[in-house]
């Protein structure tokens, strides 16, 4: 129709172009660039939402996408996909779009009809075996949050054939999705070594060297569950630290507080990276390192600090 709010027909087709979030690129002081692993996408999931926030197509499963070096973001190490999507059976012009990226088997992804219920969705996605659980990436815009992809009549093409074409020579206006990662990741640098140059006052007589070997290190505190999407209310937080516009990020979010707090154990630590939750509450996670300490060529040595001066275990008893 010409003022294209029903759209005639059972289908209607888009391009979507992946990247991770950044608007156009990625300070490397500021962001890591995922691994192989991280941004490989196993199977992807469409939502089509009026400006409501409703349903107004069926949700669209799309199968595994083959990323490859951005050519929009030339100077980052950003990834990207164009996949053609399919809206069935539209009742109205989309307003925005929600993408679930590696979403876990069994998911069952027609059930939701609503952005609300696509923000209530939570779970446990730190198993990374079906891929690393992706999704829209959530960040404030003045007061405005934003969440889904906006689309507007452009990206929406009448037929395959007229998308497959305008890809072909570069005139299709794809709409652009920003997603990342759902869990956290953590890394401790150099996790297993030893830090020497380390002097203590030790049993009050002056400095003496400590050496200090670090023999792994885990995480406590860590919620069993999370958020699928970034849950966010701008109104909670002091200030505008967290807020990263530019780059179409958030660095905060509320946490899902229906999780529980699990404590970690020397066994979690079988990588140099270990994958979190989100944990905003009042209850943060925790690195915990295990180390040995040791004067000199000892092996180990017990040492007790009381106000600012470090013992051994007999100075400390005398």
């Amino acid at each position: 129709n010409n003022d294209f709010q029903k759209p005639e027909g059972n289908e209607y087709y888009m391009a979507v172009n992946f990247f991770t979030s950044g608007a156009t690129s990625r300070a490397a002081e500021d962001f890591a660039a995922a691994s192989d692993d991280e941004v490989a996408v196993k199977n992807a999931v469409f939502y089509f939402l009026d400006e409501n926030g409703n349903a107004c197509a069926d949700p669209y499963m799309h199968g595994a996408l083959t990323l490859s070096s951005s050519s929009h973001h030339a100077d980052s190490d950003d990834k990207e996909a164009t996949p053609i999507i399919v809206m069935k059976n539209p009742t109205t012009n989309p307003s925005s779009i929600v993408t679930l990226l590696n979403v876990p088997e069994g998911f069952a992804y027609n059930s939701y009809k609503s952005l609300s219920a696509l923000q209530a969705i939570s779970g446990d996605y730190v198993d990374n075996a079906n891929g690393f659980v992706m999704s829209n990436s959530v960040y404030a815009d003045g007061e405005n949050v934003v969440i889904g992809a906006p689309v507007t009549a452009e990206n929406i093409y009448k037929t395959r054939q007229d998308l497959e074409v305008g890809i072909q020579n570069e005139s299709a206006v794809a709409v652009p999705v920003h997603v990342e990662r759902v869990v956290a990741k953590v890394q401790v640098t150099n996790s297993i070594a030893k830090v020497t140059d380390n002097e203590v006052n030790l049993d009050g007589a002056g400095n003496v060297a400590v050496n200090v070997t670090i023999n792994g290190w885990w995480l406590d505190n860590v919620k069993d569950e999370s958020y699928i999407m970034k849950s966010l209310n701008p109104e909670s937080y002091e200030g505008t630290w967290w807020n990263d516009a530019d780059n179409l990020r958030s660095y905060w979010a509320e946490s899902y507080a229906g999780a529980d707090l699990l404590n970690g154990s020397w066994s979690s630590n079988v990588n140099n990276a270990i994958y979190c939750h989100e944990n905003t509450s009042e209850n943060p996670t925790q690195l915990v390192v295990a180390a040995t300490l040791s004067i000199g060529e000892d092996e180990a040595t017990t040492l007790v600090r009381w106000r600012n001066t470090y013992y051994t275990e007999d100075g400390f008893k005398t």
